[in-house]
């Protein structure tokens, strides 16, 4: 019994233990420059920078005008792809689009569970039609099973959306850093700063419409605590608590409810989204009441 004991005690000098704390601090170092380094599409002279967060390779675009008509073409004379700095709103998409395959498999699954079944609801549709038909003298179609479809991706955000929340987000950096605190715009408008077109004049724009876009977010409720939880942790997150979480603190949506204590949740995620969506339109001046398209 006694050598069997020793046989499983492993005996590590303290030289082993440094060497693995050592390989485990060089793992994580090379995983942070790793996160850093610019994709290989951009420039050589764009650094490797920690503190810089996710990086995106976009292609620059910029529309010209040609014999046939307005182009949109690469810009820049280098041939390199700009980068820029991700955000929530990259993530979520990453994060939808990972779980599309999921979503296709499921459809497909139910589509394959109906057709085993023979289509009850689908034949029932039809025959109520058809007994419609033959009542008006008209020609009688038989029933066609429908061929299956595979749901397209759909971004959790479109693309006005997005960039919404980022002029949102840029706009309350540049005011945030603008040195001015507690100070009105009829001060600012009053003193020195270059007079008309001056920096006083700027920043007292971009005051008036960060605070326009408070307006527009409002201060509705976006998940309400109906009952308390257990632990009593659960705290009520407002529409404009929402879109500061997502735009200027860069937490996706699941990322928000544990934040404030609510369990990620399918359903409660896809009322928040429900309710950035509007905030993010009401940015943009769209209104609820009204169609984009008609505004």
């Amino acid at each position: 019994m006694r050598s069997a004991v020793k046989a499983d005690v492993i005996v590590v000098d303290s030289h082993a233990v440094a060497r693995v704390q050592l390989e485990q601090m060089d793992a994580a170092c090379a995983a942070v420059i790793r996160r850093a380094t610019p994709p290989d599409r951009v420039s050589p002279e764009i650094g490797v920078a920690p503190a810089r967060g996710a990086m995106i390779a976009e292609v620059p675009r910029e529309v010209v005008h040609s014999s046939s008509g307005p182009r949109v073409v690469r810009s820049g004379p280098s041939g390199f792809d700009r980068v820029r700095r991700g955000d929530a709103f990259d993530l979520m998409e990453e994060q939808a689009r990972r779980a599309h395959p999921e979503m296709i498999r499921r459809a497909l699954a139910d589509y394959e569970r109906r057709e085993a079944e023979g289509w009850p609801k689908e034949r029932a549709r039809h025959d109520e039609a058809m007994e419609k038909v033959r009542a008006g003298g008209g020609r009688i179609r038989r029933f066609r099973p429908p061929a299956f479809v595979a749901p397209m991706f759909e971004p959790p955000f479109d693309g006005g959306q997005v960039q919404a929340g980022r002029d949102y987000a840029a706009l309350t950096e540049r005011v945030a850093s603008s040195g001015v605190k507690c100070a009105s715009l009829e001060a600012l408008r009053s003193g020195g700063g270059g007079g008309s077109g001056g920096v006083s004049e700027a920043v007292a724009r971009d005051m008036q419409r960060l605070a326009a876009l408070h307006v527009r977010i409002g201060a509705g409720l976006a998940k309400d605590v109906v009952r308390p939880s257990r632990g009593g942790m659960r705290s009520t997150i407002t529409v404009r608590t929402l879109v500061d979480d997502v735009c200027l603190g860069d937490r996706t949506l699941a990322q928000v409810l544990r934040r404030h204590g609510w369990a990620d949740d399918t359903r409660v995620k896809a009322v928040l989204r429900g309710h950035l969506r509007g905030a993010l339109d009401r940015m943009r001046g769209y209104s609820l009441a009204q169609p984009k398209n008609n505004v």
